[in-house]
């Protein structure tokens, strides 16, 4: 595996890791539950996979919208657990956006090689949180309330080499949005441009449809 390869999962409560390395037959192959998997816990938003410290094994980022749900505001939490590359994961101290973790996109926001994270607000904000290599997350910027229910897809559309973020904001089956946030390459983004869509979108996603070039 690539060590900045960033891949996303949607995890369980308990962490299931394949630990066959070879399998006879496509219908052999199975899944077991690691030594050291741990209970990421039943408030979880959304995780994603990456080689937060740079030492080719993959690690999770977990978003914990933390209950009573009726707290208003909630609190919430984003933690990385760092992975030994035999299915086991020891989590950093955890770092608490503005509002509570809805959802969470991961990318090198700042050029720096390391993966970064967005993380989505239940009150629309969205809060990034800046890697330093070694599986550490550090609050860099916050925007705004961007809708209700966003999710947020980390792509270079502005041609700049920065990455930008692109926010879907999903409302029913009413027209939506999606706001471009243009990106400073180290970590802070600005409003762009706003594309007014058929229904609420769920998320973005980001390819050269025209051959262009131009995403």
């Amino acid at each position: 595996m690539n060590t900045r390869s960033l891949r996303r999962l949607t995890l369980p409560a308990v962490l299931l890791v394949s630990l066959a390395a070879a399998a006879p037959s496509a219908h052999a192959l199975g899944f077991a539950e690691a030594a050291g998997s741990p209970y990421l816990g039943g408030d979880l938003s959304e995780s994603a996979v990456a080689d937060f410290d740079g030492d080719g094994n993959a690690d999770i980022v977990t978003a914990y919208a933390t209950p009573p749900y009726t707290t208003t505001p909630r609190v919430g939490e984003v933690v990385v657990r760092l992975g030994d590359g035999s299915g086991g994961f020891t989590a950093r101290a955890p770092v608490v956006p503005d509002a509570a973790p809805d959802s969470l996109a991961v990318g090198d926001l700042d050029g720096d090689g390391a993966p970064d994270v967005v993380a989505v607000g239940i009150d629309g904000t969205l809060t990034a949180l800046l890697g330093d290599g070694d599986g550490d997350l550090t609050r860099a910027w916050t925007s705004g309330a961007l809708g209700r229910r966003p999710s947020v897809t980390i792509a270079d559309v502005t041609g700049s080499s920065a990455p930008d973020l692109l926010v879907s904001e999903y409302f029913s089956f009413a027209p939506g949005r999606v706001d471009v946030l243009v990106g400073a390459g180290d970590g802070t983004f600005s409003p762009g441009t706003t594309i007014a869509v058929n229904q609420g979108p769920s998320r973005a996603a980001i390819a050269d449809l025209d051959g262009d070039g131009i995403k």
